[in-house]
């Protein structure tokens, strides 16, 4: 409340048009005091705006970044064995290892071998890669 009384006091100063050498030196104090308060109240004021204006920013890129990753993931849905060609992005997701541990793994026969689709482009049997899950982590159902 006090800021928006010097602000109005200020405001009146400058349209009345008084000018500077009509203020009696008593206010001079005063009027210094009340506009530092209202200079640190206004640069409060102001880094509060720019934090939300970067919060809402940054908001929105994370925003986008999960509708990227929704739309390069395949749907979220257990894929059971229906005999169907996994690509690679497929293979990850259901794994949950990297790309190189799935090479790693195939070389060393430790995961179903790929299969040529044609030019340079490979994939996997589900029903495999759904027995070799079962395999690995089957023993601890009941």
């Amino acid at each position: 409340m006090a800021a928006r009384k010097c602000a109005v006091r200020l405001i009146d100063f400058l349209t009345t048009g008084k000018q500077i050498r009509n203020i009696q030196k008593a206010e001079i104090p005063s009027l210094l005091g009340e506009i530092e308060a209202l200079n640190a109240k206004l640069w409060v004021r102001l880094t509060e705006w720019e934090g939300l204006e970067r919060a809402s920013v940054s908001d929105k890129i994370e925003s986008r970044k999960r509708q990227i990753e929704e739309q390069e993931m395949p749907q979220k849905k257990p894929v059971g064995p229906e005999g169907r060609i996994l690509r690679m992005k497929d293979v990850l997701w259901l794994v949950g290892v990297s790309k190189a541990t799935i090479w790693n793994m195939v070389r060393d026969g430790r995961f179903p071998k790929q299969r040529n689709l044609g030019g340079r482009s490979v994939g996997w049997l589900d029903t495999e890669v759904h027995e070799w899950i079962e395999g690995r982590f089957g023993e601890g159902k009941k």
